[in-house]
């Protein structure tokens, strides 16, 4: 099936003491799915007692799911005394191990679940080729390196300098770690004295 342009959101998927899944999509045991340039947005899978998955998208049975340049955006996985995973996304290779999720150029954020807020990978093959997979609560993706080329959850600092002999101070944000392109600086005039630079933790990015 192919499905493009399209909003698909609001939708609820619920069982109590059962297994919720695909609030907005979800693709059959072996189907195929390629969706392009949509939105996948206020999705619900929601099982007080039970098992929920995919708050957004779920490909939980060895099916084939092609993503590209789709919005999938504040979705919720929830379950009550339960589990919930996959607020974005939710994938699990099925029996065989080889339901295959490919995304492409996708923006993942704003999801929530009580595992993998943004994508979940029980299982099977899951690609991520220029995919933006941020603020998703309580994480981007779960298992931990589960999901190649997730963003994760970027921590950050908050640094200040201060000059001796001088009121001057500059602050600025910066990652906790380094990565490439990423460059963090303040512009000041030069001391006469080299400055004190000091950082704390400021939450995540």
């Amino acid at each position: 099936m192919t499905v493009s342009k399209v909003q698909i959101g609001y939708n609820r998927a619920v069982a109590n003491e059962g297994t919720a899944r695909g609030g907005g999509i979800r693709v059959g045991p072996f189907g195929t799915l390629d969706l392009t340039d949509s939105h996948v947005t206020g999705n619900t899978a929601d099982a007080p007692n039970g098992t929920a998955q995919g708050g957004g998208l779920d490909n939980p049975d060895g099916g084939t799911l092609t993503a590209r340049r789709n919005k999938v955006l504040r979705n919720t996985v929830t379950a009550k005394g339960g589990t919930a995973q996959g607020g974005g996304l939710y994938h699990g290779g099925g029996t065989t191990g080889l339901g295959t999720t490919t995304l492409e150029e996708n923006t993942i954020t704003h999801n929530r679940a009580g595992d993998g807020g943004g994508i979940f990978r029980a299982s099977g093959i899951l690609t991520l080729n220029g995919d933006i997979v941020r603020h998703n609560q309580p994480n981007n993706c779960s298992p931990v390196g589960s999901v190649p080329g997730c963003t994760g959850r970027r921590p950050l600092r908050r640094c200040s300098q201060r000059y001796p002999g001088s009121r001057g101070r500059a602050s600025w944000v910066r990652p906790r770690t380094a990565e490439p392109g990423i460059t963090a600086f303040c512009t000041v005039p030069a001391p006469a004295q080299p400055p004190l630079t000091s950082c704390g933790d400021q939450g995540f990015l």
